[in-house]
């Protein structure tokens, strides 16, 4: 099992490319912004998510068992 060896070239490719990109993208946005408002927002934004989730379960269990049975 596991990947072809031609294709684990282009596995190990494409992620250095992905965190290369990811890495430019995030020095761009952290001398735009700067780094508080890019912990603060999206913290801000999963608490919001993670409360609504939390009452959305109260409000209809039964949509959830199969998650929690």
């Amino acid at each position: 099992m596991g990947l072809i060896d031609e294709k684990i070239y282009w596995s190990v490719l494409s992620t250095g490319l992905t965190n290369l990109i990811a890495t430019i993208v995030s020095i761009k946005l952290i001398d735009s912004f700067g780094r508080r408002p890019l912990i603060l927002y999206p913290l801000a934004i999963s608490v919001i998510i993670m409360i609504l989730l939390c009452v959305f379960i109260q409000i209809n269990p039964s949509m959830f068992s199969c998650i929690f049975n």
